[in-house]
């Protein structure tokens, strides 16, 4: 949102996801939300939670 740059490690592998942890899959359903094109959740692997960015923000995926 400052126009700073950070680096984030992810994955959408559902084998590097741990067992039970379908927050984001069973999270919308219940609450009904819509899709957001612009909006991409992930598993982020290092704080073990799901997070999302605005897919127009991504610089670079290695």
């Amino acid at each position: 949102m400052d126009g700073s740059t950070r680096e984030a490690y992810g994955t959408l592998n559902a084998d590097l996801i741990p067992a039970g942890d379908t927050t984001a899959t069973e999270g919308a359903a219940k609450k009904q939300r819509k899709t957001n094109a612009t909006v991409q959740p992930y598993f982020d692997t290092e704080k073990q939670e799901w997070r999302c960015f605005k897919k127009a923000n991504l610089l670079r995926m290695a």
